[in-house]
């Protein structure tokens, strides 16, 4: 392997690595990819202990985090005016980081690929020139936030030193932006309505039956959004003739009706409404 190939084998190597985002714990994470919003379960390097980590999309022009805490304020309204000032915040900062990623990217392979048929010169002006006006975005960008939604000066100032850190710098300062929001408020504004199902389901039942959070504030919520609270109240079907109670938040099934849910908590479970035979 050439010089430059192994080169451009480690820039994509800390590229990649530098595409992994730290987390809070107790965070809900949403993914935009290419113009649709996800869930994403973030990854724990330690069981019950933080942070936790989510890769974000390989991509930078097509792909964005929006991070909220899992007992946040429930204010939905406040989601989609968030979202238009961050856009238009990051306008600056995304556009100068595509193009930083294109010139290194884009331009290493050519420099690989196509050697001495492609001068050097160019490449290196742009990667310098896209490098240093990302910087001076991002700075802009970070003025622009209020205090308490700022990020720490330690990721701009790690994207001083690496170009290909910087090409992350939307995802660093974006991170915070919906910080002090309810994870379920994110989840109910911004993904698809049957992926909004289940994660309201869990977080319903853990209110109800752990006392993670109020109800009744989850119920009007998943109202809002759109979801029959009735429905995520149902028991889920039977998996067997056998199964006599099941978990009301894991929804494990058991064929005991004094048994207790190791999974969460060692929780009662709740007896099916009807025997088997009576259905």
């Amino acid at each position: 392997m050439r010089e430059a190939e192994l080169l451009y084998v480690l820039a994509v190597g800390l590229f990649l690595y530098e595409s992994v985002v730290t987390v809070p714990l107790d965070a809900a994470v949403v993914q935009q990819r290419l113009w649709r919003w996800r869930r994403v379960a973030p990854f724990l390097l330690r069981s019950g202990a933080g942070p936790a980590v989510v890769l974000a999309w390989p991509l930078p022009p097509l792909g964005r985090l929006a991070i909220g805490n899992r007992k946040g304020r429930f204010a939905l309204a406040e989601v989609a005016e968030r979202l238009s000032v961050h856009r238009k915040l990051m306008l600056e900062l995304k556009l100068a980081t595509n193009l930083l990623f294109l010139s290194i990217f884009g331009g290493g392979a050519a420099l690989v690929w196509l050697g001495r048929a492609v001068p050097d010169l160019p490449i290196f002006t742009a990667i310098c020139g896209s490098w240093l006006t990302t910087i001076v975005a991002a700075i802009l960008a970070r003025r622009s936030l209020s205090k308490d939604l700022r990020p720490a000066w330690k990721d701009v100032i790690v994207a001083m030193v690496s170009p290909i850190s910087a090409t992350r710098l939307p995802e660093l300062l974006g991170k915070k932006v919906f910080a002090d929001l309810d994870g379920l408020v994110l989840i109910g504004a911004l993904v698809p309505p049957a992926d909004r199902v289940e994660p309201f389901r869990l977080a319903l039942a853990r209110a109800t039956y752990c006392g993670d959070a109020d109800p009744v504030a989850i119920a009007a919520l998943a109202t809002e959004v759109g979801l029959d609270v009735a429905r995520l109240r149902t028991p889920p079907e039977r998996e067997s003739a056998s199964a006599l109670a099941y978990c009301p938040v894991c929804h494990a099934q058991f064929m005991r009706t004094d048994a207790t849910c190791e999974s969460c908590d060692d929780l009662v479970p709740t007896p099916y409404p009807a025997s088997p035979e009576s259905t």
